[in-house]
């Protein structure tokens, strides 16, 4: 079955993530959490496409130029006490550090760049530090197939 160039995009995020020593115990691709993390895990890296804008000036029927936004929701537990953006900087500088040693995470005509980061703490608990890196992907799909 074949694929969007979006799904490949996503899907190389978290290949890159979880590549050699993954950077985060769990990595996964989600829709829009309904539950805490599990407590099983430290550290997790949600992966998860935004939103695509298409260049209205692509010529009909060739290529579209496209910039997709990936939102990378990060978690991480620590000690009760410790600053929610303290608890994820590390785990921030190892995200962004991978993505950005290969900015086309595997996939041919990528480009991803950082568009934005916010912090926030976690309604989960005093002890879960929260961040949210979102990239933005430039890259081209067949107007016909999105592939």
């Amino acid at each position: 079955m074949s694929s969007t160039a979006f799904n490949a995009i996503a899907a190389g995020v978290i290949a890159t993530l979880q590549a050699g020593s993954p950077v985060a115990d769990l990595i996964e691709r989600a829709r829009p959490r309904t539950r805490p993390i599990a407590e099983q895990y430290d550290s997790a890296v949600i992966v998860r496409l935004a939103s695509g804008d298409a260049d209205l000036a692509s010529i009909e029927g060739g290529r579209t130029n496209w910039e997709t936004l990936i939102e990378l929701e990060l978690h991480v537990r620590g000690t009760s006490g410790q600053a929610p953006d303290v608890l994820v900087d590390p785990l921030m500088y190892e995200v962004h550090a991978r993505l950005m040693a290969d900015p086309s995470v595997g996939v041919a005509g990528v480009d991803l760049q950082l568009a934005g980061v916010r912090w926030g703490a976690s309604a989960e608990s005093d002890r879960v530090g929260d961040a949210r890196l979102v990239y933005r992907a430039t890259h081209q799909t067949e107007s016909a197939t999105l592939a």
